[in-house]
């Protein structure tokens, strides 16, 4: 039995440009470092230490973690905390 492929990146290359994305809309780790960090500096593997640290709100659906936009802004927030 043949796979089709699928683009994992598909909606991410059809809307490049953060703002075009809801604040809850849900995207996948691939989708959210494509968008928000196309150059750097973070990177999947970034997204995936967060996620570990529990500083990166995810939705864990049918084994795929989903994000959306408004925490990956609110992960690279700078905080008070941070600045002391």
């Amino acid at each position: 039995m043949h796979r089709r492929h699928v683009d994992k990146l598909s909606r991410a290359k059809a809307r490049p440009d953060p703002a075009q994305w809801g604040e809850d809309e849900v995207m996948t780790l691939v989708e959210a470092v494509t968008v928000f960090f196309p150059d750097g500096p973070l990177t999947l593997s970034s997204l995936r230490t967060a996620v570990a640290a529990g500083t990166l709100e995810i939705a864990k659906v049918a084994g795929k973690d989903l994000t959306a936009a408004r925490a990956i802004r609110k992960l690279v927030k700078p905080s008070c905390r941070a600045a002391k």
